[in-house]
């Protein structure tokens, strides 16, 4: 089951979390093969200042340079070659 794990800070305006990370489900998906009820993905939002980018912090997440952080994990039961399609 791969994992996929995201962190950014807050947004400024509401977002549906449950909505978001069942599109980038359905999404890597589609993308790979994978069913989605073989993924996990999270979203976590990082505290204010905890997050420091370009030599700056941040108290909202925006285009300004804070890249969303996200961390792929496979389970090493999958080929070299799957893994290597997953990160495409």
């Amino acid at each position: 089951m791969p994992f996929i794990h995201i962190q950014s800070l807050p947004f400024k305006e509401h977002i549906n979390l449950a909505d978001t990370v069942k599109r980038i489900g359905e999404t890597f998906s589609q993308g790979t093969g994978v069913q989605t009820k073989h993924l996990s993905v999270t979203w976590q939002f990082l505290p204010e200042g905890a997050y420091l980018c370009k030599g700056k912090t941040s108290q909202f997440q925006d285009q300004s340079g804070f890249p969303l952080l996200v961390t792929l994990l496979a389970p090493d039961f999958h080929s070299s070659e799957k893994v290597a399609s997953l990160l495409l």
